[in-house]
């Protein structure tokens, strides 16, 4: 199991439940947003980017260019440095990907816990 499936399908939320903090709620009247676990999976994105991370810098350390190969593959040089050039973009689009979605996780979760404060009912309210 990767990092990002961990977080997602990791422990459940619900003490003494199997059910991911994603599923529908128990009745069509009830709606509990599981804030804690939103900050968990916040929390752990950094380190389930870190493999795409770690590839970007593998990737570029390499050092194969067109002096590498001989005439009679200098096709196979120009194809190799466009497969690597398209393939270090993808990678770090995922790993932006990666902060975006932390951001946006956080985002969630900040405005997720502002409904619930303000539309909770106090003693004497």
């Amino acid at each position: 199991m990767n990092d990002i499936s961990r977080l997602l399908n990791g422990p459940a939320a619900a003490e003494g439940t199997d059910r991911p903090p994603w599923a529908p709620p128990a009745g069509p009247q009830q709606v509990q947003v599981e804030i804690d676990r939103l900050r968990e999976i916040q929390a752990g994105l950094p380190k389930a980017a870190e493999p795409l991370e770690r590839a970007v810098r593998e990737l570029v350390g390499l050092g194969v260019s067109e002096a590498s190969f001989t005439s009679f593959t200098y096709s196979l040089a120009i194809a190799y440095n466009e497969v690597e050039a398209y393939t270090l973009q993808e990678l770090k689009h995922r790993a932006e990907d990666a902060v975006r979605y932390h951001e946006m996780v956080k985002a969630s979760a900040d405005a997720w816990e502002a409904a619930e404060q303000s539309s909770t009912v106090g003693p004497g309210a």
